[in-house]
């Protein structure tokens, strides 16, 4: 194989979209993570891998923010329509996200996060668990998160093969036990609560619900539930 030069700029002209399954517990990644993923520009990151090589990867939109896996060559890239001086964007802010990438530190290749109308503007989360090995996407605020095993993401030679089409679960917020008209609810991502379970709300018609999902135990918990003002 091939060692890839120092230095090298990778210009994307315009982003697709196209993610992954899972079965086990959070596990230590084959290849080495990143040294750093930075912005540095209106609309560039630089990558800076554990093999010193450089990569220098141009948006077509402004970033906002960027957040590298823990264990694996990958990292998230938000985007916004903001001007890079907006308030919106320094310090980020989920009202200003526009999209989300999934950037491969290993090619320079990215992939946009296939997103409906209902979250332009709307989120910004750790999409990545503690442990780097599973990734938790918002693709609707109506349907819900979609979780995937980060592995299955990128291959030996460190290229992106990410089927958004078949998650290994989708978990929403739902009552219990559910009614016959359940009604869907509004999403939002609270926090990771360990290597391998997240908290998030839903809510629909006054009331806020609190879940949380355990991966491994593949569980989900109604925790708490408010009215809202």
């Amino acid at each position: 194989m091939s060692i890839l030069p120092a230095i090298r700029i990778v210009t994307i002209i315009s982003a697709g979209c196209l993610s992954a399954l899972w079965a086990g517990a959070e596990q230590p990644a084959a290849r080495p993570a990143p040294v750093s993923v930075q912005k540095i520009g209106a609309a560039e990151v630089r990558i800076q891998r554990a093999d010193g090589a450089a990569f220098t990867v141009r948006f077509m939109e402004t970033v906002m923010a960027t957040v590298v896996n823990p264990a694996h060559p990958l990292a998230a890239v938000f985007t916004t329509d903001e001007q890079p001086d907006s308030p919106l964007v320094v310090p980020p802010q989920p009202v200003a996200t526009r999209s989300l990438y999934i950037l491969s530190a290993v090619t320079g290749e990215f992939e946009r996060v296939p997103t409906d109308d209902t979250m332009l503007g709307s989120w910004f989360f750790p999409v990545w668990s503690p442990g780097g090995s599973f990734a938790v996407i918002l693709t609707s605020q109506w349907g819900g998160f979609k979780i995937f095993r980060v592995s299955n993401w990128i291959n030996s030679a460190g290229q992106l093969r990410i089927d958004w089409r078949a998650p290994w679960r989708i978990v929403g917020a739902q009552d219990h036990p559910s009614p016959a008209a359940d009604p869907a609810k509004i999403h939002c991502f609270v926090a990771w609560e360990g290597p391998a379970a997240f908290s998030f709300r839903g809510s629909c018609c006054g009331t806020e619900f609190t879940y949380r999902f355990d991966i491994e135990q593949d569980r989900l918990e109604l925790i708490g539930q408010r009215e809202l003002p």
